[in-house]
């Protein structure tokens, strides 16, 4: 198995280096990222589904339409923001997927569908969703894979992301989050939604040849965009859509889905609540052990390579704004080493000098991140005002100068000269 893990990696790590300009990489961040969050999935997915096996019925599209555009302003504006999964917006994303979001797209189809077909195909994918993701979380849970964030941080120290989607709090704060690599979850439900889509496509006699290739693109490019944001390997993202396609023809085979109606998403959503609030939180206290020895495993490593790079010559003055202390450390702590991006300061990190610090209250834990030059963008308003959700979405397509790159360059160098110093 370990023969296999390494070459997962080595297929991995290509996808993990590419660097995408930022409108591409935005652009990245919708499949990469709406299937797994039920807001969008559970509003947008059913109206579509409903809308192809209706015969392609118009109402149903343009309100698609609608809720799409929708959803597109608000993760605009929490991109650009920083607030994907922070904070209030973390809160509030928690309530609305566990308590309404998998009725917001069932609430509108039962306005709207001209017959019960719609309905029932927009009660089968919202069932879909929650089936998948109670399938995939289970051994995510218990395989305790680490993620490539997690595990290939030298590697990927220099590669830069304009959205870090898998350096949030989420995976900071939550102990088990950075141990849910295998299998993707995303790439499940994202390969189940392609299968759903071209099923309802062919029920309701609108199944083409563009649409199959459509939705087989999409769930490619979720997969890519989950091993592109070093959220999981090749070998995670693929059995993530075999799994989904799979658990999309049961469903739709098995069951007598035309006779879906408000009970049978509603039983699929009670289940994976359970699942998710206690069977998870019960193996996260299981698991507390053995991911502390896995931490100590990756801790000890991480100091005999510093002790290799110390070692090999790096003896420069690093004049740099970021210093720290010479001398060894007291045992049982280590040097916090600082990126542009922010970082979880934990009880044994020793901080250089010169960082930039801030405090996520909701989750309780302490970042840091080098000095970052002040913004010259007048603030103020929210998205919904002026130099809000129109300024970020201007900021998606704003190129990176030869200086931005120069001066990035520079601070990365100055923090390696500085931590070769501290060591």
């Amino acid at each position: 198995m370990e023969k296999v893990g390494e070459a997962d990696h080595a297929v991995s790590l290509p996808f993990m280096r590419l660097e995408l300009p930022k409108f591409l990489e935005f652009a990245l961040t919708i499949p990469s990222c709406w299937f797994a969050i039920p807001c969008t999935n559970q509003s947008i997915l059913p109206l579509l589904c409903a809308a192809l096996a209706e015969g392609g019925d118009s109402t149903l599209l343009i309100a698609c339409g609608v809720v799409v555009a929708g959803w597109f302003m608000l993760w605009s504006h929490l991109l650009e923001n920083k607030g994907v999964r922070n904070g209030t917006d973390q809160i509030i994303g928690s309530a609305t997927a566990f308590l309404f979001a998998p009725y917001i797209g069932l609430g509108i189809v039962k306005l709207l569908s001209p017959t019960n077909l719609g309905t029932a195909a927009a009660s089968l994918c919202i069932t879909l969703y929650h089936v998948t993701q109670s399938v995939t979380s289970l051994p995510k849970w218990t395989a305790l894979r680490q993620r490539p964030i997690k595990v290939l941080q030298a590697e990927l120290a220099t590669v830069k992301r304009f959205y870090p989607i898998a350096s949030d709090s989420k995976y900071i704060a939550d102990k088990l989050a950075p141990y849910e690599s295998f299998w993707s979850g995303d790439s499940a439900v994202a390969g189940g939604a392609a299968t759903m889509v071209c099923l309802m496509a062919q029920v309701g006699g609108v199944i083409s040849p563009e649409l199959v290739l459509a939705a087989a693109v999409v769930a490619q490019l979720t997969a890519f965009g989950r091993m592109y944001f070093h959220c999981h390997f090749f070998g995670d993202v693929l059995c993530g859509c075999a799994c989904g396609m799979l658990v999309a023809f049961a469903l739709f085979s098995a069951c007598d889905w035309r006779q879906f109606g408000v009970l049978q998403p509603c039983v699929a959503h009670l289940t994976f609540v359970v699942l998710y609030t206690v069977v998870r939180k019960a193996l996260v206290k299981s698991h507390l052990k053995e991911i502390e020895k896995l931490e100590g495993q990756q801790q000890q490593q991480h100091s005999v390579s510093a002790a290799n790079r110390s070692g090999s010559g790096s003896s420069g003055s690093g004049s740099g704004s970021v210093s720290g202390g010479g001398g060894a450390l007291p045992k049982g702590k280590r040097w916090f080493h600082p990126t542009s991006e922010w970082q979880a300061v934990e009880e044994d990190h020793v901080c250089p000098r010169g960082l930039q610090f801030k405090m996520d209250v909701h989750a309780g834990v302490s970042m840091a991140r080098l000095m970052q030059p002040k913004s010259t963008s007048a603030g103020g308003g929210g998205w919904w005002s002026g130099g809000g959700w129109m300024d970020s979405i201007a900021k998606m397509f704003k190129t990176e100068t030869a200086a931005d790159r120069i001066a990035a360059k520079r601070a990365r160098i100055r923090a390696e000269k500085a931590t070769a110093k501290a060591k």
